[in-house]
């Protein structure tokens, strides 16, 4: 069980950590203005999300730290929704209760947002393929840019960011499902 250093107190962990992460923390690299700033807002925003799926200060601030490698540099002051951050960190961990709020809270106000740009058969289709891959982590089968909750900051709303990465979606899946026209056949004079 590895020691976490966050800022000027300590605790235990039994969770898995990156290594970088867990380097990071037990250097006090981490500023206790920015842990202390963070448990208020864990408290104070996300406390009863955090009751109701059992996640912990330490993963927040580990999803947090984590997501850097994905996201790019994280201030753990940027985190301005820290329930849904915690409500994300849940689902990673694979818990029904959140998956099935996943579902209720997002899956319609995603099919609607789709429906702008196609079909709603479709639409359905491309939500439910990415709510997959977020689910169970596959790669993006379109081929654009894979998504996964691990790489959620809380600097949006996740409302507004599973609407942005369904952007990405419905811009893919636009190139995959309108055929390219054929090109101009060249006629040649010296045949």
């Amino acid at each position: 069980m590895p020691l976490v250093t966050l800022g000027a107190g300590s605790c235990a962990s039994s969770f898995s950590t990156h290594s970088l992460a867990r380097t990071t923390y037990r250097s006090g690299r981490v500023g206790a203005r920015r842990v202390s700033a963070l448990r208020r807002a864990y408290f104070a925003q996300g406390f009863e999300t955090a009751t109701r799926f059992g996640i912990a200060f330490d993963e927040l601030v580990v999803h947090l730290w984590n997501t850097r490698e994905q996201a790019g540099p994280v201030d753990l002051l940027s985190c301005k929704h820290v329930a849904d951050v915690i409500f994300a960190i849940a689902c990673l961990k694979g818990s029904p209760s959140a998956w099935s709020l996943f579902f209720d809270r997002y899956e319609r106000t995603l099919i609607r947002q789709a429906t702008a740009s196609y079909q709603e058969s479709q639409a359905t289709v491309i939500v439910r393929r990415m709510i997959s891959e977020l689910r169970f982590e596959l790669p993006h089968i379109t081929g654009g840019r894979p998504i996964s909750l691990r790489s959620y900051t809380g600097r949006r709303s996740l409302r507004a960011w599973l609407g942005e990465r369904l952007g990405y979606r419905l811009r893919a899946s636009c190139t995959r499902f309108t055929p390219l026209p054929e090109p101009p056949r060249v006629l040649s004079l010296h045949s």
